[in-house]
């Protein structure tokens, strides 16, 4: 039994060893690809609201390319990445803390989750345009939460104060975030932040990465539902201005992850500048991604080593 214990740990320590060296690389290499997409996104993808959207897939890969042979075999990621590799082997404690640091960050994110999901599941349903509803007596903005069975919660202040034609673009807009899959790509963003949080980066990018999804929504609101760009605009006014009339307004704001108002301001901005576009390029745009990110999927396998079956042919460091 004792040997057992012993083979058991020494396996767990390697595993450790392993994947916080791989890790490590990947979020040193997130640096850069960040820099890149913020590059862009501040220039020349400036005005084009998908493609400052997409850009945001440039992360997915990053995860998976700890073990490519570039780290060991050019120069350039030998005398960059190198130094994590002898400092994690070196000094197994670092290994420990960062696995800690990631076991800790995954449940404090599955925590909030979870309470966020149990609350809006605690609410009353009502119809709404044949939709289903969770109202809530706090004065907190429209969210929609679960990615199995996602729920759309809607502030009660909100019901009363708005006429159905109203109502029914926010739950429009809602209904957009859930089919376009946008909570699939929220639980992605976590799982990369999670695993490469040795980059501050990519959580304070994480507030510019929401934005951008919520102009993908909104232009596809827009033109989804034939509205007047002006008149969507007012109603993003109008029900900001309902919840700032709430009496628990901060408190609310802030449980369910909205305590910023000038980030209406800013979509208000955005919704300004709509132009028309053709539903069958923002289609091809987004097949395009994909094909991109499975082809770079496949790359990154090929360019990296592979997994070791005998341990004789392994190779730590």
């Amino acid at each position: 039994m004792q040997v057992f214990f012993e083979q058991f740990f020494e396996f767990l320590k390697g595993v450790v060893l392993f994947y916080t060296v791989q890790l490590g690389r990947s979020a040193m290499l997130s640096v850069f690809i960040i820099l890149l997409i913020v590059f862009l996104r501040m220039t020349i993808c400036k005005k084009t609201v998908f493609v400052k959207g997409l850009l945001w897939s440039l992360l997915i890969p990053l995860p998976f390319m700890g073990k490519m042979k570039f780290f060991y075999e050019t120069e350039a990621g030998v005398r960059i990445f190198g130094w994590w590799q002898k400092l994690i082997f070196g000094k197994p404690g670092f290994a420990y803390l960062y696995i800690g640091i990631v076991l800790l960050l995954g449940i404090i994110v599955f925590v909030k989750r979870r309470k966020l999901w149990k609350y809006a599941k605690s609410l009353r349903k009502t119809q709404i345009e044949g939709n289903t509803v969770y109202v809530s007596d706090l004065e907190i903005t429209p969210f929609v939460v679960g990615i199995i069975r996602p729920k759309i919660v809607l502030p009660e202040i909100m019901i009363k104060e708005l006429d159905e034609k109203e109502l029914k673009i926010i739950i429009s807009h809602e209904k957009i975030h859930i089919k376009q899959g946008h909570l699939i790509l929220y639980a992605i963003w976590d799982f990369i932040r999670i695993l490469l949080w040795l980059n501050p980066m990519i959580f304070l990018c994480t507030k510019w990465f929401k934005e951008d999804l919520e102009d993908i929504c909104d232009k596809v609101a827009i033109r989804k539902g034939n509205h007047d760009f002006y008149y969507y605009g007012r109603v993003l006014l109008h029900s900001i201005r309902r919840l700032k009339e709430g009496t628990n307004t901060i408190h609310t704001l802030t449980f369910s992850g909205y305590n910023d108002y000038e980030n209406i301001k800013r979509r208000i901005t955005r919704v300004a500048e709509y132009k028309p576009y053709k539903r069958v390029v923002a289609w091809c745009m987004v097949g395009l991604v994909f094909l991109g990110i499975i082809g770079c999927m496949v790359g990154v396998y090929h360019v990296s080593y592979k997994r070791c079956k005998k341990q004789s042919n392994c190779i730590w460091w």
